[in-house]
């Protein structure tokens, strides 16, 4: 299984175990299904089931980009990889994933990111340069476009729902 996605799971299990108030669950929920929709559709496209899937280069992109996303890669080298033109491979990664190819790195770098977060004690910066960021703005931006809370927050909530 995809160590991104048992993370995932795990996450999940540990929010649902602490949830007192009926209340919150709701939100839970949706935040869970929120954060597994990339994964569920077509995290890793290396798997039997989603082989043949989607059309060649946009299989090849994905796995580009799921082994590469924590380096500075670009549409080019992405396209680079697929041996494709770089307008081609995005009008078909997009008509197929439903994602920009950026938007997708950035889902893989976030991704990596919130694990990060959860799991070590690194600092803000180590962990957005070691999820392929450049830049500790852009960032805390995109962190917080697609989590809805910084990554300072983001942390302090996940280690409190995960102490006893």
């Amino acid at each position: 299984m995809n160590t991104n996605l048992s993370f995932i799971f795990r996450q999940a299990v540990i929010q649902l175990e602490n949830t007192y108030a009926f209340s919150c669950l709701r939100q839970i929920v949706i935040l869970i299904l929120e954060n597994m929709h990339p994964y569920v559709i077509f995290r890793d496209p290396q798997q039997t089931l989603l082989q043949g899937v989607y059309p060649e280069p946009v299989e090849k992109a994905l796995v580009y980009m799921q082994k590469s996303y924590t380096h500075l890669i670009t549409r080019k080298d992405v396209s680079a990889a697929c041996f494709v033109s770089p307008e081609y491979l995005s009008r078909l990664f997009k008509d197929k994933i439903s994602y920009t190819i950026t938007e997708y790195l950035q889902i893989l770098r976030v991704d990596h990111a919130k694990q990060l977060l959860v799991e070590s004690n690194k600092g803000i910066l180590s962990v957005a340069m070691e999820s392929g960021f450049n830049s500790i703005a852009h960032f805390h931006r995109v962190f917080k476009k697609q989590t809805k809370m910084t990554p300072h927050y983001y942390r302090r909530i996940h280690n409190r729902l995960q102490s006893p």
